[in-house]
């Protein structure tokens, strides 16, 4: 029937997805004069590129729109911040295109589908953005090929010049800097940014106007301060995730947290923060994060009159081992120092 449905839902990248593969299949049907038809199989089924059909979906999903302009790819698409954390602070290494290939019903059983997911889109991301328009255009002839309802899978090859890009080239475009920030400012709205790990500074961020809608905000180990962030994060309302570990904020960061009544997890591990900070910290978070910081047994029952509190790492701080024993004996079940941190 030509129809699709979705769940309504404010985050359309989804959307954008399921539509790139729709608007890709009856588009190459109409080049050739045919509508689809039931039971009619595209090369797309067959492939061993499939990471690319659904690479290319993952790439529309940053789709955005400014006035009469829209916009697509980009660093801050939303496909690049989880491969950006898994790659430069998880440690996970970029899948080669070896790795990736494969027909669909074979990709669709792996056990961590969802890493494929990504690195197929942090492939594509890079093939499209930052290879160059030779690379570009040849994944563009690939992608045509590939959804030619008259051609087989045997008949589409990979470019050259695609099958050929290094992971370490991948990893390298994952780190952004001041220039990227400075000449490709996000604009509009963000749900998610992930910068940990990479080569920003306060003056980078001074060109980025501040973004509302974030749920999950990963600024780690970025040489900022309290009014970088305040500056850069509009608004907590909607946070679900925020972490500042290894940052230069202190108690000054406590005003962001005001309004951040849905925050799941919180990470200030090794900043300056000291016990006045903790008494602002939302009573939503379940998953607390605060290795090498300030704080003392002055904390504690703040910390355990935290409703929803299930982890907390309070490891390197200036809580004494009797401290310790009191959250235990005030929180039971709460799970302490989930981490062996050695000394």
């Amino acid at each position: 029937m030509r129809l699709s449905f979705f769940f309504p839902q404010q985050d359309l990248s989804s959307l954008h997805h399921e539509v790139c593969h729709q608007l890709f299949t009856e588009a190459s049907a109409n080049a050739s004069r045919r509508r689809p038809t039931r039971g009619q199989v595209f090369a797309t089924a067959t492939t061993k590129d499939f990471w690319l059909i659904e690479g290319i979906a993952g790439y529309f999903e940053s789709l955005r729109y400014e006035q009469s302009l829209a916009y697509v790819g980009g660093w801050e698409s939303p496909r690049l911040q989880l491969a950006r954390y898994q790659a430069l602070i998880g440690g996970v290494p970029v899948a080669s295109l070896k790795d990736l290939q494969g027909i669909r019903d074979d990709i669709q059983s792996k056990p961590d589908l969802a890493r494929w997911y990504s690195q197929a889109s942090l492939r594509t991301h890079f093939l499209m953005d930052s290879a160059g328009p030779s690379v570009r255009r040849s994944l563009i002839k690939q992608l045509a090929d590939l959804y030619s309802p008259s051609k087989k899978a045997a008949e589409v090859d990979p470019p050259a010049t695609a099958a050929e890009i290094s992971p370490a080239g991948i990893l390298r475009s994952l780190r952004v800097d001041d220039a990227h920030i400075s000449q490709n400012p996000v604009k509009g709205d963000l749900s998610t940014l992930c910068l940990a790990g990479c080569e920003v500074t306060r003056e980078g961020l001074s060109k980025q106007k501040p973004i509302s809608g974030l749920t999950w905000c990963d600024l780690s180990r970025l040489p900022i301060t309290d009014v970088d962030v305040r500056r850069l994060v509009a608004d907590t309302n909607r946070m679900d995730q925020l972490s500042l570990e290894a940052t230069g904020v202190s108690n000054e960061i406590v005003p962001l947290f005001r309004g951040a009544t849905q925050l799941r997890e919180l990470d200030l591990s090794y900043t300056a923060i000291d016990d006045t900070a903790v008494q602002s910290i939302p009573s939503s978070v379940e998953t607390l994060w605060l290795t090498g910081t300030n704080l003392t047994d002055q904390a504690i029952d703040t910390l355990a009159a935290l409703p929803r509190l299930q982890t907390i790492d309070i490891q390197r701080t200036k809580i004494t081992e009797q401290g310790l024993q009191r959250f235990r004996q005030a929180k039971p079940n709460c799970q302490l120092n989930p981490l062996n941190i050695p000394e």
